[in-house]
């Protein structure tokens, strides 16, 4: 059942009947000097003032309110805030009589002030939906309509960093309005693409990843809609310069059917190279679609580079010592001098720990990242720590025999 927070007992309908009356029946200048309770006396006796009266409040919101938009917005913002703050102190009174009406009526609200129809006091209808959110209890999914509206506005007017904080709490709204998984799917890409606007990439980043991961268990028909953000998710990793792990994005199924598309197809063989393959197979796939690297605004030289640091890695997982020739030849290199810079490159990315021995022209691989962790590498990890306990057992049990022998000594 939809429950608001109740903020005032004052029954302000006649007030809202009294605003939409000058809206759409600008005052005479003798209406205009009214006081208060000849004001009042004369809403009383309009046709707003009747349904008051009689408390069809739904109609008042209904007909009059929804019907007045375009005058509304073209009114003075104190008279707009005033208009939705005293509708929205009706919604309590409406939700008694008519559940079902009230939740139409409070969606409507949000379509409608979320609207880009309207250009005009776009601050002010962020506020006012914000207000409506907040009116309703923490647990009514009609939240999640309203938070749509919000986040779709504030994209549209580039107004993203106005609530930026409160999207900390979008997974536990999530949880608590118990959303279908198109629903999640929609609130995690438009907070992604929130937190693009107002430049926060990491977590624009996360909710992105988190939105392609709603489409684990989808129909190849409705991953269609997942094809153009799973591709713009790794666009993004192979333009930033801190991201070197591509192998998480293809386990994820919406990525996979980028391979199946030919408009998208490109974009899932580069994150395929960048995933386990060498810089040769780069090269030759840049040879045959330079066209492609430009189009997806990427720049080739820094790619080279990226992947020059992701097969020194590779390299270094077969091979603890490497000479510069290997090294060379491997990374399409020309010298000895930019066999030492890339290799300063990849350490300071921190993925490589190596030493140079420039005068044996070799390097010694001391730790790096791989690439593309499978089940298999799991297994191999899991049985590594088994013999690590094994030995640290064994270890453990030696030093009580010579405690125990030590103590025996001292006490003859």
């Amino acid at each position: 059942m939809t429950s608001f927070v109740h903020l005032t007992e004052y029954d302000p309908a006649y007030n809202l009947a009294t605003i939409l009356n000058t809206i759409t029946n600008p005052p005479t200048k003798e209406q205009k000097e009214l006081n208060g309770d000849e004001l009042l006396k004369k809403t009383k006796t309009s046709k707003l003032g009747q349904l008051v009266t009689n408390k069809k409040y739904t109609e008042l919101i209904e007909k009059h309110l929804f019907g007045s938009f375009d005058k509304l917005f073209k009114s003075n913002p104190q008279d707009i805030d005033s208009c939705f703050s005293l509708a929205f102190s009706l919604l309590p009174k409406i939700g008694k009589v008519d559940e079902d009406k009230i939740n139409d009526i409070v969606c409507r609200f949000a379509t409608q002030l979320g609207s880009i129809q309207f250009k005009e006091h776009a601050k002010l209808r962020l506020k006012l939906l914000s207000i409506l959110f907040n009116l309703l209890e923490v647990s009514s999914p009609l939240r999640h309509d309203i938070l749509v509206s919000m986040l779709q506005f504030s994209i549209h007017n580039k107004m993203s960093s106005v609530f930026l904080g409160q999207l900390d709490n979008v997974d536990k709204w999530i949880e608590q309005w118990d959303l279908e998984a198109d629903e999640v799917s929609l609130l995690y890409v438009l907070t992604s693409k929130v937190f693009e606007e107002a430049g926060e990439m990491e977590k624009s980043r996360s909710f992105l990843f988190r939105y392609l991961k709603t489409f684990e268990k989808a129909k190849p028909q409705v991953l269609e809609q997942a094809l153009p953000h799973a591709e713009r998710a790794i666009v993004d990793a192979l333009k930033n310069p801190k991201q070197f792990r591509f192998d998480h994005f293809l386990s994820l199924k919406a990525v996979q059917a980028l391979s199946k598309n030919k408009k998208y197809s490109d974009v899932y063989k580069l994150c395929e190279i960048f995933t386990k393959q060498p810089l040769s197979v780069y090269t030759k796939f840049y040879k045959g679609s330079s066209g492609v690297i430009k189009k997806l605004g990427l720049d080739n030289d820094q790619l080279v580079d990226k992947l020059r640091t992701l097969t020194l890695c590779s390299m270094g997982l077969k091979k603890e010592r490497l000479t510069y020739k290997e090294i060379q030849e491997e990374l399409e290199l020309k010298g000895e001098d930019e066999v030492e810079a890339a290799i300063i490159t990849a350490v300071m990315t921190t993925h490589l720990e190596a030493k140079i021995d420039d005068t044996a022209q070799k390097v010694i691989i001391q730790r790096t990242m791989r690439r593309n962790f499978t089940m298999e590498h799991w297994t191999e990890l899991q049985d590594r720590l088994y013999l690590w306990t094994s030995n640290i057992g064994d270890i453990m049990n030696s030093l009580h025999r010579v405690q125990h022998r030590v103590q025996a000594m001292s006490s003859e």
